[in-house]
């Protein structure tokens, strides 16, 4: 079994690097500002508006709700999905606090020079 270096990390890092890894996407990044437009959506309302396949779209999906971002409801056969407000107000913060913690240093290293 391989060994993955990322868990000799903080847990706050890898938290952080899986936010951005997913964000890292345009596609992700427009599904959650159309997603923030209504309370809920299917993942058909969502296609309607994005030029890419259903697949595509519902990989995408999977991904963001994966990391909680993402809501998925199911109604009947359908699913429905909603932003996970919590969730992305909770990794705001925290990438607002590393970004912080990253701007101290900086500014520490030029006071030192």
């Amino acid at each position: 079994m391989a060994y993955n270096k990322k868990n000799e990390f903080p847990k706050d890092l890898q938290d952080i690097s899986a936010f951005c890894r997913v964000l890292s996407h345009p596609v992700r990044l427009y599904i959650l500002l159309e997603l923030s437009k209504t309370k809920h959506s299917f993942c058909g309302e969502i296609v309607n508006n994005i030029p890419l396949a259903q697949p595509t779209v519902s990989q995408h999906l999977k991904e963001l709700t994966k990391l909680g971002l993402v809501k998925a409801t199911q109604m009947g056969v359908n699913v429905s999905y909603s932003v996970n407000k919590k969730a992305l107000a909770e990794n705001q913060e925290n990438m607002n606090e590393i970004i912080d913690k990253i701007l101290k240093n900086l500014k520490k290293e030029k006071q030192a020079k």
